[in-house]
């Protein structure tokens, strides 16, 4: 004897499913059934019809996973549109005095929009249903929210740059060269100056970790390239005039050495001069005479030699000194500089918190007179 529940009844029989998921037949008494009702019974089914029970079983369950994996389909193929819609395909950061960063999808509509300074998330506060809008009327939004806010005037220094996040696709580019374009035709109608720079996705992590847009930090790197290359161009040429000057200016040692040799050269060149212009006899010059008159002419040759050591070794000494002049006063450059910035980024801070202390208090006083 089993035990199940009554799926079917017909003039002669029942259809039951037991607790182990076995459809089973039995026949039916003389008494009322209903649909659903529990009851122990004895099947009298045969294997035949055990396997078309089982086969139909079989094809209620497959056809119920079918079901599920097609409505699971329809669900993640609606769903994919919607998130590459809201998915960044690149950034572009606007940067004058405020600084702002949009991120765009492939269809070149802002997804996202954020402010890196009070001044960026002024101008963001007053734009209006910016989601999803296009990227180059949105810009033309923000460009004309700064004139009026009195941030920018004409002929302003505006930086946009862009960064891609994913591999550039043909489609994308066309749509934001596109939007590029209208963008620069709409700075150049404000009659502001642009720069229009390109950041890796790297570059942009540093900008964020510094707290800055990626248009500013790829300007100050750039800046800081340009420095290196003309500081670079600069030590070049000042390596190369003090190489031909070393090789003109020759070291007291040597020079002493080759003086001296010239010395002994020349005093031998008059001893024979000598002998031959003014020995015509042998008998004409006194030896004491003669001997009087070389040691007065080795003693002016030896003057002279010493004479030039003396101005050589003075000239090799100065342009030393210049030299190291030239590099203590080059390191007190770079020194200032180092000073100017930090004093520079010091002020900024003190401006910005300024700012900020300004418009608590405006606050506070709007406060005070609502109360």
């Amino acid at each position: 004897m089993k035990k199940g529940i009554i799926m079917e009844i017909d003039d002669a029989f029942l259809t039951l499913l037991t607790p182990e998921g076995e459809f089973f037949r039995t026949r039916r008494q003389d008494h009322p059934y209903s649909i659903g009702e529990e009851i122990h019974f004895f099947p009298i089914e045969s294997k035949k019809s055990d396997k078309s029970l089982d086969s139909l079983k079989n094809l209620f369950t497959l056809k119920t996973v079918w079901v599920v994996m097609a409505a699971l389909f329809i669900f993640i193929g609606s769903f994919i549109p919607l998130y590459q819609n809201n998915n960044a395909y690149a950034y572009m950061s606007i940067d004058a005095n405020p600084s702002i960063e949009l991120a765009v999808n492939k269809k070149m509509q802002v997804v996202e929009l954020a402010g890196f300074n009070e001044e960026g998330k002024k101008i963001i506060s007053k734009l209006n249903d910016w989601k999803k809008k296009d990227v180059s009327e949105l810009t033309k939004s923000i460009l004309v929210e700064m004139k009026n806010a009195g941030f920018i005037t004409n002929n302003e220094h505006v930086i946009i740059s862009t960064v891609r996040t994913k591999q550039p696709e043909e489609k994308a580019e066309k749509e934001l060269q596109k939007n590029m374009s209208k963008i620069k035709e709409t700075v150049n109608n404000q009659q502001l100056d642009l720069s229009v720079l390109t950041a890796t996705e790297n570059d942009r992590e540093k900008a964020h970790e510094l707290g800055i847009s990626t248009g500013k930090y790829q300007e100050k790197k750039n800046q800081s390239s340009q420095k290196k290359k003309l500081k670079s161009i600069e030590k070049d040429q000042k390596q190369n005039s003090l190489s031909s000057e070393d090789e003109k200016v020759i070291p007291p040692g040597q020079l002493k050495k080759q003086l001296e040799n010239n010395a002994d050269q020349n005093l031998g060149l008059t001893e024979d001069s000598v002998n031959k212009t003014n020995r015509p006899e042998e008998t004409s010059i006194p030896p004491g005479q003669l001997k009087k008159a070389d040691e007065e002419q080795w003693k002016q040759n030896q003057g002279q030699s010493q004479k030039q050591f003396q101005q050589q070794e003075n000239t090799y000494q100065q342009n030393k000194w210049d030299q190291k002049q030239q590099e203590k006063q080059e390191k007190q450059n770079e020194k200032q500089e180092k000073q100017n910035e930090k004093q520079k980024e010091k002020q900024e801070k003190q401006n910005e918190k300024q700012n900020n202390s300004n418009q608590n208090n405006q606050g506070n006083q709007k406060n005070h007179k609502n109360k």
